[in-house]
């Protein structure tokens, strides 16, 4: 019950930003369209308030193509109301970076993965201080990266251990 009136409203954020990031950028879309523009939101229950992230991978970031963002939402347990309270992105993006092709919320941490990150992708770790905002905690890479390697194409925060999924390059 509870979950799918978070998804109800997860719906509802993700459709009205979508329209919002193709409005500011002189673009129009089908809401269908638009919704799936943020990718596979993330939802979690931190001290009883709900915060999601959802990633924008083919977001253009300070002028570069497909650089991507991952937005957190935080509801206001009082009212109801969700908001946006961070915008996160690569610290250098770069075209085709693919930023918040996944992303993964726990607490006061934050991973996204940018799956065109310098040629074989990187998973970013972004963490909340108080009075600070988010800031980037680490840069998670392959041990060894080769060209056309997705790594960060999936990641996870899964309690203290994150999982970054990657999958290898193609002949």
């Amino acid at each position: 019950k509870n979950c799918a009136r978070h998804l109800d409203v997860l719906r509802t954020a993700r459709n009205a930003r979508v329209t919002e990031l193709m409005a500011a950028v002189g673009q129009e879309a089908e809401p269908m369209q638009a919704a799936d523009r943020l990718m596979r939101p993330r939802a979690e229950l931190i001290d009883g308030v709900p915060d999601i992230v959802a990633g924008a991978p083919y977001e253009d970031v300070g002028g570069v193509s497909n650089g991507g963002a991952a937005y957190v939402f935080e509801q206001d347990t009082a009212t109801g109301t969700w908001s946006e309270t961070a915008r996160l992105t690569s610290p250098s993006p770069q075209p085709s970076d693919f930023f918040g092709i996944s992303a993964s919320l726990s607490r006061d941490r934050v991973v996204a993965g940018a799956e065109g990150a310098l040629g074989s992708g990187r998973a970013f770790v972004h963490e909340r201080s108080l009075g600070s905002g988010w800031g980037l905690e680490a840069t998670l890479a392959p041990r060894n990266p080769v060209a056309g390697l997705t790594f960060a194409q999936g990641a996870r925060i899964l309690g203290a251990p994150i999982a970054v999924h990657a999958r290898p390059a193609t002949a």
